[in-house]
């Protein structure tokens, strides 16, 4: 983001002067720490907006899975998943493949048909 740090320094500074927060004329290094800031807070949002933008439905559907879980004793059955519709599945044709991936992912194992989140 070169160059946005002297808009952003111009923009606050001006900001203040017109609300008369201000009364010099140059730019002191408050507003360069604001526009610093600035800048942070955009980048942050920018990553987070691009892992979102390049997930696969599976990512989606395994976050999906994980969020059920934990507000869930942490282990859900194939029943559990197609009847509540969790990441939605409707049938355990549904659930299999969302249970083997999220297994070889690592985020938990499977056992007696029970698909336990480590935690």
């Amino acid at each position: 983001m070169p160059g946005y740090c002297a808009r952003f320094c111009l923009i606050i500074h001006l900001t203040r002067l017109v609300c008369r927060e201000a009364k010099v004329k140059e730019i002191d290094e408050i507003r360069v720490l604001s526009a610093i800031a600035l800048i942070e807070y955009f980048k942050n949002h920018l990553r987070k907006v691009y892992d979102r933008f390049y997930e696969s439905d599976m990512d989606r559907k395994i976050k999906k899975l994980i969020d059920w879980m934990q507000r869930h004793v942490n282990r859900i059955s194939y029943r559990d998943c197609y009847r509540n519709g969790v990441a939605g599945c409707k049938h355990k044709k549904d659930a299999e493949p969302l249970f083997n991936e999220f297994v070889n992912r690592g985020h938990g194992e499977l056992q007696d048909n029970t698909l336990t989140l480590f935690t």
